[in-house]
């Protein structure tokens, strides 16, 4: 089973392609690209919807990390478990969102 932080990790991988996800629509955007609020949907390996909901970047930062430049990413998630999947983890409820990317790999 995943735990909550294993989740927003793998959310912080989903995002850093950041063209694999689409903005939610009807929601204003003050803030810069990529900061905003995405629609997230999940499937099994039949293909089968087990998950959606939102995830919201709240802000990016650059920092340093030793001689590495990275990316931080922080915002929260919010995901509702569709029909009742089995063995879905911790792929429902809210949590954290809190990652980098560093030399092109993520870290949590």
């Amino acid at each position: 089973m995943l735990t909550k932080s294993v989740i927003a990790w793998l959310l912080v991988l989903m995002l850093a392609p950041v063209l694999a996800c689409s903005k939610s629509h009807g929601v204003e955007q003050a803030k810069p690209f990529p900061v905003g609020d995405y629609q997230y949907t999940g499937y099994d390996q039949k293909g089968t919807k087990i998950v959606e909901g939102l995830v919201s970047i709240t802000s990016v930062e650059t920092k340093r990390i030793g001689s590495e430049n990275t990316i931080q990413l922080k915002g929260k998630w919010r995901l509702d478990k569709i029909g009742n999947p089995e063995r879905i983890g911790d792929q429902d409820g809210t949590g954290e969102l809190v990652g980098s990317i560093i030399s092109g790999r993520n870290h949590n």
